[in-house]
């Protein structure tokens, strides 16, 4: 599947959803200090932003970051992960979680995060697998974010 295209047409779709994800990353890192079960993670649909870029209109881009979308996205299925493991014990009991990012796995769509891919492979594991794999992927990708605006 060819990645989402962010365009004149899909703007709005994508500014809403950075809005999700810096008020994600927020409540992280202000109440947390990482990952934690029943986090807000906004309405906007992960496995479309996961695999997104610019399109060529010029002009119109203005605050689209696409990275924060990608990480974000994969920030949130993680979340999604946490909470699934946490509320019930056992990944399988989330069909659709589990399958989504089977196929999101499959396709290749991660080969550029390769952090990100493995963190979700541990997450189909176990819970503890994916209690070690949290840490580094909040500091790469949420505190990463902070630091990139900070320069």
């Amino acid at each position: 599947m060819p990645p989402f295209e962010i365009n004149y047409e899909t703007y709005e779709q994508a500014a809403a959803a950075r809005r999700d994800l810096l008020f994600l990353y927020a409540e992280m890192v202000e109440s947390y200090q990482g990952f934690a079960a029943d986090l807000e993670t906004g309405s906007f649909d992960p496995y479309v932003f996961v695999d997104c870029c610019l399109g060529d209109e010029p002009g119109w881009t203005f605050q689209v970051d696409t990275q924060l979308l990608r990480e974000g996205s994969v920030v949130k299925l993680l979340a999604w992960q946490l909470d699934c493991w946490e509320q019930s014990g056992d990944i399988r009991s989330d069909r659709e979680l589990m399958q989504g990012i089977k196929r999101l796995l499959a396709s290749g769509a991660l080969h550029d995060l390769p952090l990100a891919a493995e963190t979700l492979r541990l997450g189909l594991q176990t819970a503890e697998e994916l209690h070690d794999g949290l840490p580094d992927v909040y500091e790469k990708y949420v505190l990463g974010y902070f630091q990139r605006l900070l320069g």
